[in-house]
């Protein structure tokens, strides 16, 4: 007979809290069978003996399970939990598990524990002395957190007492305790004669200027301290100038963090002497630390002539244009600097962003594709991201999308859509366009390009005789911005695919592109939608597509060219041998327009047309029937959206009697 005392069950058929006996037999009766509910408070037994009572109670749902255990045994190894819940408890769904052990008695256990953490509670100071003197015999415990237990003065120095006699303790975090500048005291007298710790982390302490100088003191003396966390800290320029003075001949420490310390101009002037003489810090983070402009110069200055640092965090300070422009110009002569930012730092300096990527290219030399986002930077800042892509041997696809950067040496595809660009921007990549050799795709998008943007690309595109694709949709180039990209292209060798969609053009617009077109034997993909173009503009290019002879995909949706323009453009298919696709969508036809269209695809029987796009159109009856009278006897086209259209059940037929002898794949919304 097993006894578990203080066990509560709960069910719809049991109700009591009495002493429960569970015995082999009891597996018989229903009532443990069926028991969904069970909480055992005040558990000693064995594993072997928890592992019998849940054996005889199958249904469970919930399991609440308190036990102080005198062993640390296997109740505290979470798989052995996962396999009693795996093999006989299939129905849990809650299980609630608090153990405890008092682990400093165990003597044969301390001295087997290497990594201990307690965090977030409050730790009586019986229950820390007992840690503290079982901390002094240990020769095992090499990493030591107790983050926000409310320690005080009188735990620190029992700690700090602990921490004398300890030799094997490597890394400690006593962060979030808020002892200040009294705790520290303690903490810096430890430190004075350990050999051993490399980590300190005392972050978020009230530490100030007077415990800065206590621990300053102790750094004079530690000759393994590796890295030193001191961030959240009230420590200012005053106790900055105590750290500089005991670390500026260190050569152990290489990691310092004074992240949202009161560090200001003059503690970043401090900080600056630190980087002239010490060579062994490699770390740095000053991230919300009031730093200003003056401060990033005297910051930078010292860049110029440090080896050691690579990891400088400086974001979420106030940093303007003018910051950035000291750190580009330091960076010109620093080539050790690898991060100036935390990459999880967002609403950052996007000047301050832009350069961080620059060096991150610039030190990754096996990079082939990258992305980033980047919005309304410098043009100082711009220049450094192209003289930095220039130079880069191995990137061959950037994606800065909603960003501003530019080119480089062997870069095939630059993305750089969506940003404020604009045309001083395009004449920076424009000059590294001039001999690039390896660029083939640039897209340009939504960049707020203008004329003279435009004329700066055109007279790059006169040199380049690399790029095959070009994106513009969505600037303002104009009359002067088409012409100059029209002559550049009316005879370059190499470009085959052109987007100026989103682009509202005149009928002088029109004409440059008809003289671009007329001569140019090489574009294969044209898109120009929205871009108001109309019957008149429809007719120009039906005029060229009679001739045409490498032109294969043409977008000139949501153009409103109406019936007109789409009459314009059968009568050119009736004779063009070499378009695939074309997308008319959206453009205000009815049925004449489609019935002039079908009709073409009717005649020419030559025709390479694979794929038209007429969806959004308000055609009817007559225009299905004569796209019908069509696939009866055109057996090219294979794809023709022609959705949201409304015709009656004669139209609906003979579309089908038609597609009966066709192949064609014809939107499923047209019959929705």
């Amino acid at each position: 007979m097993l006894i578990v005392d203080n066990i509560k069950i709960t069910d719809k058929d049991i109700k009591t809290q009495e002493e429960f006996s569970i015995s082999q037999n009891a597996a018989k009766t229903q009532d443990c069978q069926h028991l969904t509910s069970l909480s055992i408070v005040k558990f000693d037994g064995t594993m072997e003996d928890i592992e019998l009572i849940l054996s005889l109670t199958p249904s469970l749902t919930r399991l609440r399970l308190i036990s102080c255990r005198k062993k640390f045994d296997s109740a505290f190894d979470g798989s052995t939990w996962e396999r009693i819940i795996g093999s006989k408890l299939l129905l849990l769904k809650n299980f609630e598990l608090f153990l405890s052990h008092e682990f400093w008695r165990d003597t044969a256990l301390v001295q087997t524990i290497t990594t201990l953490s307690i965090k977030e509670i409050k730790v009586g100071s019986n229950e820390m002395k007992h840690l503290y003197n079982a901390l002094e015999k240990n020769t095992a415990i090499e990493d030591l957190a107790l983050r926000d237990i409310k320690l005080d003065n009188n735990g620190l120095k029992s700690l700090a007492h602990a921490l004398s006699v300890n030799k094997t303790i490597i890394k400690l975090n006593i962060s979030s305790n808020r002892f200040g500048d009294d705790g520290m005291k303690y903490l810096a007298e430890a430190l004075h004669n350990n050999t051993t710790m490399t980590m300190l982390n005392i972050s978020y302490n009230n530490v100030g200027d007077d415990g800065a100088r206590d621990l300053a003191n102790a750094l004079y003396n530690n000759k393994t301290l590796t890295n030193l966390n001191l961030s959240g800290n009230d420590i200012t320029n005053i106790g900055v100038e105590h750290l500089f003075v005991a670390l500026q001949d260190n050569s152990t420490l290489k990691v310092l963090e004074l992240r949202s310390c009161k560090t200001g101009h003059k503690g970043a002037m401090h900080l600056a002497c630190l980087l002239r003489t010490n060579q062994t810090l490699t770390h740095l983070d000053l991230k919300y630390c009031d730093i200003e402009n003056q401060g990033v110069k005297e910051l930078t200055d010292a860049l110029r002539t440090n080896k050691s640092l690579t990891t400088l965090f400086l974001s979420h300070n106030k940093i303007d244009a003018e910051g950035v422009e000291y750190l580009i110009e330091a960076l010109e002569d620093n080539k050790t600097l690898l991060q100036i930012r935390d990459t999880s730092a967002s609403n950052d300096n996007q000047n301050l962003v832009s350069v961080n990527v620059a060096i991150q290219m610039r030190n990754n030399k096996e990079l082939n594709t990258a992305s980033f986002c980047l919005k309304n930077i410098t043009s100082k800042s711009r220049e450094f991201l192209i003289n930095t892509f220039q130079n880069h041997e191995t990137l061959t696809r950037l994606d800065l999308a909603q960003d501003n950067a530019d080119d480089e040496a062997t870069l095939t595809a630059l993305y750089l859509q969506k940003n404020s660009l604009g045309d001083e921007g395009v004449k920076y990549l424009a000059d590294a366009l001039n001999n690039n050799t390896t660029l083939t795709e640039l897209n340009l998008e939504q960049n707020s390009i203008k004329h003279e943007g435009a004329k700066y690309l055109a007279d790059a595109l006169k040199n380049n005789k690399a790029l095959t694709a070009l994106y513009l949709a969505n600037n303002s180039l104009g009359d002067e911005g088409t012409k100059f990209l029209a002559d550049a292209l009316q005879n370059h060798p190499t470009v085959t695919s052109f987007d100026m969609s989103f682009q509202p053009m005149q009928d002088n617009d029109w004409t440059y592109f008809a003289d671009f077109l007329r001569t140019n034997e090489i574009v294969t993909e044209l898109r120009l939608n929205n871009n108001d173009l109309g019957s008149a503009g429809a007719k120009h290019l039906a005029d060229l597509l009679t001739n045409n002879q490498t032109l294969t995909s043409l977008d000139l949706s949501t153009n409103y060219i109406k019936d007109e323009g789409a009459a314009h453009l059968a009568d050119a298919l009736q004779y063009n041998k070499v378009l695939k696709e074309m997308d008319l969508s959206e453009n205000g036809i009815k049925d004449h327009g489609l019935k002039s269209l079908a009709n073409s695809l009717k005649i020419n029987t030559n025709t390479t047309l694979i794929s038209l796009d007429f969806h959004k159109n308000n055609v009817g009856n007559e225009g299905i029937i004569a796209v019908a009278h069509a696939l009866k006897t055109n057996q090219k086209l294979v794809e023709l959206d022609l959705d949201c259209l409304n015709f009656y059940e004669q139209a609906s037929q003979q579309l089908f009697d038609a597609l009966a002898l066709n192949k064609v794949i014809i939107s499923d919304e047209l019959f929705k």
